[in-house]
């Protein structure tokens, strides 16, 4: 069974809008002796509801009122207005750190959607790059998940936990296991929107270990691996060592991230319900 058919998703308004976490595991706590642990970067006890991904990108596929967390098999789960969050890894300032992140890259998501718009197929979206705030933006995301509790799509990290972390804070420069490549999905040559999202889920190509993200839009493919791209065109891709960050434009239809959320949206009537429920409060409000 692969990590499709194990996944946790979540669809808002549209049949087409979800998010994949990674396979589920039993439950573990995350308090000790009914004592909340502490913030996971700092060591504060001032824990608070940090959502995982990031609220600002979560809300753009909402139409509605909800997102319907599921699993493959279309049983419903949990009801969400934003997004799943964790209230035991963050304290507010080291959340707050990490939102400047986030804000700075639903920005440059947003400037790739726009200038995608009526390109062909194929082509390459290219935006001034003038920091290294997109590549700590993803190793943040993939931290957060590494520490969340096993039914929100914990992902293992290994050796690169903790090498993630101090590269989310600044604390470190960016080594050089870590890259992407980006890929604007859109639905038609004139869609600038977001249909889905995707929480990090492991993946190897071409026997490079990476984990695919979908967020503003954009699919990431985040390589956490000493080894180089393993093919032409992501390796063109990387933004790693560029002045700029470079996107191709591609059909959503032809990948996973689309194909399993038709899947789910169209084949199990529990999904399809709740999502047809939502989409009759967003015509009466």
């Amino acid at each position: 069974m692969d990590a499709a058919e194990t996944s946790l998703w979540v669809l808002a308004l549209d049949a087409d809008s979800w998010l994949s976490c990674a396979p589920s595991q039993p439950s573990a706590a995350l308090k000790i002796n009914g004592t909340a642990l502490k913030c996971s970067h700092c060591g504060s006890s001032n824990t608070i509801r940090a959502h995982l991904i990031p609220r600002v990108l979560a809300k753009e596929v909402q139409v509605g009122h909800a997102h319907a967390v599921t699993k493959a098999d279309g049983a419903i789960s949990q009801i969400s207005q934003s997004g799943i969050f964790d209230p035991d890894i963050l304290c507010g300032p080291c959340d707050e750190k990490l939102g400047l992140l986030e804000e700075k890259a639903a920005q440059l998501f947003t400037a790739v959607r726009n200038q995608a718009q009526g390109l062909r197929e194929g082509a390459i979206v290219k935006l001034p790059r003038q920091d290294d705030d997109l590549l700590r933006f993803y190793a943040a995301l993939l931290w957060k998940y590494s520490i969340t509790r096993p039914e929100f799509g914990r992902v293992e990290l290994g050796k690169f936990q903790e090498p993630l972390r101090a590269v989310s804070f600044g604390s470190d420069a960016i080594p050089e296991f870590l890259d992407v490549a980006l890929f604007r999905l859109r639905l038609d040559i004139n869609d600038t929107g977001v249909f889905a999202y995707r929480a990090p889920s492991p993946d190897r190509k071409l026997g490079i270990n990476l984990y695919r993200i979908l967020v503003g839009g954009v699919l990431a493919l985040v390589k956490v691996d000493r080894r180089p791209w393993g093919d032409r065109l992501t390796s063109e891709l990387g933004v790693r060592g560029r002045g700029e960050v470079r996107a191709a434009v591609a059909a959503a239809k032809e990948f996973e991230e689309f194909k399993m959320a038709q899947k789910l949206a169209h084949t199990k009537p529990k999904v399809s319900s709740f999502l047809d429920k939502q989409d009759n409060v967003a015509l009466n409000t």
